[in-house]
């Protein structure tokens, strides 16, 4: 790169009648971090070597401009011009006083000079690039195509007194011709604090670009990536807006009035004063050309149309007459023309550099897209994400990595980014689990927001809310929201959905402490508890107590939230209660677990059933949910000669004493007429369980 540098500077050197005297060069980088010394550079068919220190104009310039070795020579001249005492002429070292002043003229010099060469460099921890500065002049179609590409204008609110007129009066164009370009080179560096870095990469955030289309969002002080930024939005004029009243010095109220955006001459034509701008936030105008590229700006007392603007609108027109014609201006118009047509075609300084950047962008985009497809799509299918390891290309290293694998075979974006993690040419590559969960939590927050969303515009809901262990042995609370969703067009009809919200983690399921933690949910959800209609709980004492219980304590805050019990809960425990008192039910229900306990204790036995029963197998149910005794019922009810088949056989072929024992056994007890129509009937209650 060094290289390429010098031979473009004695190139330029050559084509304007200069000549470089490579004998003579010497090469060194000036920076404040660690850098290696020995490189090189070639300068046409020579070789320079690079060196620590530099002479030049008589000064001794290291690396990280500290002026050490400058002061060591100096100090060492003086010493030798000196004249010493006679008994010091034969002296072979120096005195300790000769070594003590010789210190302190080398500390004073080197605090005097400390600094002085900054003013002169870009306040920056990287190497100095090589600026090469082209002289430009700008052109008259050159301004108009500018404006016709920059310039927003709402056509809609146009004043009809006023037509658009995108050029310059011939005077002007005169004036800017003659002038030189120098001064506003797009790579003029502007010396910016850490806060000012942080604020740049702020605004140079693609959804926050918008922002800078008003110049009281520009920060004070602008690097080239902003100016760079704003340079490609162009000027936006404000047209359709009310502009405020300003009382202004002399006690009159006045406003800022769109006619101001045009210059009328004598003869009657108009001009575009297509560089001037307003503000909404600050309500003042200033010129978009000067506060981008103008160098003399006192930004802490200026308030000029070059800086921070103006709202005195009873001396504006007068201003505006005066910084138009200003050279200031001129020269602040060049630079800006010169920028922006340099920016269309593509030919700036650091267009490679921009060119790499957007197309490091567009490769980042793709991968976290394809990463979050990924993950919605494990999340979808309820997948684990990790495996016994968290390394690409090993054994064990779960479905997500698996996953990535597989895809960079046939995507060439995926192909390069884990090849870019092979070679070790990144340490950023997004795969880590602390990112998938983080992932995760943001696709759940959104999902959350819009859910959240949905609920404020149907505005009426009902909370259901119940509490259950987890495989963990935490105790969680589950939020869900009944609501009737209108749709997003009056065409659909409205529907009732319920949507999840949360899971909590509960240390206490008392009335009190559930109902604190939906009320401090549902606040942090910004929902407002007072739209609350219905809820719908479980028939546990804590929720439906009377007056500990949640839904009283909910009640009391809001009236109008009326409590519902589960119904399904509610028939599940009929059903149970009604099961328990019966001895015949209770009889029954033993003797179908005593049927699936036999066939699926024993493989061979098991295989027998399968034989008898071709489309149903008997099978276990939930003490819990009676509705779920459903399918063992069924089991026996539709094929119950072939389960009498199978227990015959059973009993006439087990090798084992309880085994033949037991068929037997369950064979009259399955074959007598009250356990026939137990199973009827309890097949026929359990149907119309399902439906509720």
């Amino acid at each position: 790169m060094l290289s390429a540098g010098a031979e473009i500077v004695r190139t330029w050197l050559s084509n304007n009648g200069l000549q470089l005297a490579i004998e003579k060069s010497e090469a060194i980088i000036l920076t404040n971090t660690r850098v290696r010394n020995d490189f090189t550079m070639t300068l046409g068919d020579t070789r320079i070597n690079g060196a620590k220190c530099i002479k030049y104009l008589g000064i001794y310039l290291d690396t990280k401009l500290n002026f050490t070795e400058h002061a060591n020579h100096t100090s060492a001249k003086a010493g030798k011009s000196t004249m010493g005492r006679d008994r010091d002429k034969f002296r072979k070292f120096e005195s300790g006083f000769a070594k003590r002043e010789k210190k302190k003229q080398r500390e004073e010099f080197t605090k005097n000079i400390r600094g002085s060469l900054e003013k002169f460099l870009p306040n920056s921890k990287k190497v100095d690039t090589i600026k090469i500065n082209e002289k430009s002049h700008i052109e008259k179609n050159t301004l108009e195509n500018s404006m016709e590409n920059n310039f927003e204008i709402d056509e809609t609110q146009k004043n009809d007194d006023i037509e658009e007129c995108l050029h310059f009066d011939e005077e002007k164009i005169d004036a800017i011709d003659n002038l030189s370009f120098e001064n506003h080179r797009l790579e003029d560096t502007i010396p910016i604090s850490t806060n000012s870095n942080k604020l740049t990469d702020d605004l140079l955030n693609e959804n926050k670009l918008h922002l800078l289309k008003d110049h009281a969002n520009w920060p004070i002080v602008m690097n080239n990536k902003i100016k760079y930024e704003i340079v490609k939005l162009g000027p936006s004029r404000v047209i359709n807006h009310n502009f405020p009243i300003t009382v202004q010095d002399d006690g009159s109220k006045r406003k800022f009035s769109t006619k101001l955006y045009y210059r009328n001459l004598i003869n009657g034509e108009q001009i575009n004063r297509f560089w001037l701008i307003y503000s909404k936030l600050e309500d003042c105008v200033l010129c978009y050309c000067c506060k981008l590229f103008s160098t003399h700006v006192n930004y802490e007392k200026d308030t000029s149309l070059s800086s921070k603007g103006t709202n005195d609108w009873r001396h504006l027109s007068e201003k505006l007459k005066a910084h138009e014609r200003s050279i200031s201006h001129y020269k602040s118009v060049e630079a800006w023309m010169e920028l922006n047509n340099r920016i269309s075609k593509g030919k700036t300084i650091n267009q490679l550099e921009v060119t790499v950047m957007e197309r490091e962008k567009i490769h980042w985009k793709n991968v976290l897209n394809r990463i979050l497809s990924i993950i919605h799509y494990l999340a979808i299918h309820n997948d684990a994400f990790r495996g016994t390891t968290d390394v690409l290309f090993a054994k064990g290293n779960g479905k997500f990595l698996g996953i990535i694998e597989m895809l960079a075979k046939f995507d060439p974006i995926m192909e390069e980014h884990l090849r870019r993690i092979k070679d070790e040419e990144t340490r950023v590559h997004y795969l880590s689990h602390d990112i998938q969960d983080e992932l995760i939590q943001i696709m759940a927050n959104e999902i959350r927001q819009k859910i959240i969303s949905l609920i404020k515009v149907a505005k009426y809901f009902t909370v259901v809310m119940d509490c259950t262990p987890d495989i963990g042995h935490q105790e969680q609370l589950t939020i869900l929201i009944r609501i009737v969703n209108m749709g997003e067009s009056n065409e659909s009809d409205p529907t009732i959905q319920e949507y999840f919200l949360d899971f909590v983690n509960v240390n206490s399921t008392t009335g009190l402490n559930l109902s604190e933690i939906l009320i401090k949910q549902l606040e942090l959800y910004n929902i407002n508890i007072g739209d609350c209609r219905d809820q719908a709980y479980d028939n546990g004492s804590n929720m439906v107590g009377k007056y500990q219980g949640v839904q009283a304590r909910i009640s009391n805050i809001n009236p109008r939230a009326f409590f519902t019990p589960c119904a399904a809960h509610s028939l599940n425990l009929v059903l149970c209660d009604a099961a328990q008192n019966s001895p015949r039910a209770i009889s029954f229900f033993g003797s179908v677990r005593r049927v699936y306990t036999l066939f699926s204790a024993s493989t061979n036995r098991w295989s027998i059933i399968q034989k008898h029963c071709k489309l149903f197998t008997v099978k276990q149910w939930s003490d819990t949910r009676w509705e779920s005794r459903l399918n063992s019922v069924k089991a026996l009810r539709l094929p119950f000669p072939h389960i009498i088949e199978a227990l015959e056989e059973v009993y006439e072929t087990a090798n084992d004493l309880m085994a033949k024992s037991e068929a037997n056994s369950l064979l009259n007890e399955i074959s007598s007429y009250e356990f026939i129509l137990s199973l009827v009937i309890w097949y026929d209650i359990l149907e119309k369980v399902k439906v509720v």
